[in-house]
């Protein structure tokens, strides 16, 4: 497997941040059939800005260079894949979080960078904590983009982490990001890394929109691989 062997302006994040996913019903049960952690083709999420240059990153460059950039950084994304792991940073549960990914039932999974990072044992991930902007905006100063830089002859040799950036109608995510860039293949769509999810997984909260029924079902189901005192009732209580 390849390995980062230089960043250049990124500031990582720190091992110890808490961090959380959320999933669907329907994703909890190949969560726990597949034990692994999935990496998304960032081309396959809906955002079309997803890896995106901000306009201000062309602040001092011609109209000529700006346009050639945007041009080989396209070219460079139809053969390079920016593969993504997605999770928010956590200090309490996220209601805007459970009424998009959660509506109709689910889960908040609760760990750290650091067990994540072990668990996921691999050298080609660069985390980041993600900076929403104006894409369409000039002004606020330029954006600085890292650098990733491996350490063999493979494609990419290096890569800049555009990923890093997000529309600001997204910052209530608080998102935090694992990103690994590499050839795509046949699936472009994306892959799994196998994990011990017990040995990664903290907290578990339930979906507060599940009926009682369904939320005792999947708490039997989850208390097949951890331990019933990891699992959690949301906060969360509404008025039905």
């Amino acid at each position: 497997m390849r390995s980062i062997c230089d960043i250049k302006d990124l500031d990582e994040v720190d091992d110890d941040e808490i961090i959380a996913r959320y999933y669907n019903y329907s994703k909890v049960k190949r969560l726990l059939d597949s034990q692994e952690i999935w990496f998304t083709e960032a081309e396959v999420f809906s955002d079309n800005y997803e890896r995106c240059i901000p306009r201000a990153f062309f602040n001092g460059m011609s109209e000529s260079a700006a346009d050639f950039y945007q041009k080989v950084n396209k070219a460079m994304n139809g053969v390079i894949g920016a593969y993504i792991t997605c999770w928010n940073k956590f200090e309490y549960e996220n209601y805007a979080m459970w009424k998009i990914y959660c509506q109709d039932g689910g889960i908040c999974v609760v760990s750290t960078v650091k067990k994540l990072r072990e668990q996921l044992n691999r050298k080609d991930i660069v985390f980041c904590e993600v900076k929403y902007v104006d894409f369409n905006s000039k002004t606020g100063g330029k954006p600085i983009v890292p650098w990733v830089f491996y350490d063999d002859d493979k494609s990419p040799s290096h890569a800049r982490v555009f990923e890093l950036y997000k529309l600001k109608p997204y910052s209530y995510e608080k998102e935090i990001r694992g990103i690994i860039h590499k050839e795509k293949g046949k699936r472009n769509n994306g892959f799994g890394v196998k994990v011990s999810l017990k040995d990664m997984i903290d907290e578990i909260h339930i979906s507060p929109f599940m009926k009682e029924d369904c939320a005792a079902s999947l708490k039997n189901e989850l208390k097949t691989v951890f331990k019933d005192s990891i699992i959690k009732d949301s906060l969360i209580d509404e008025k039905s």
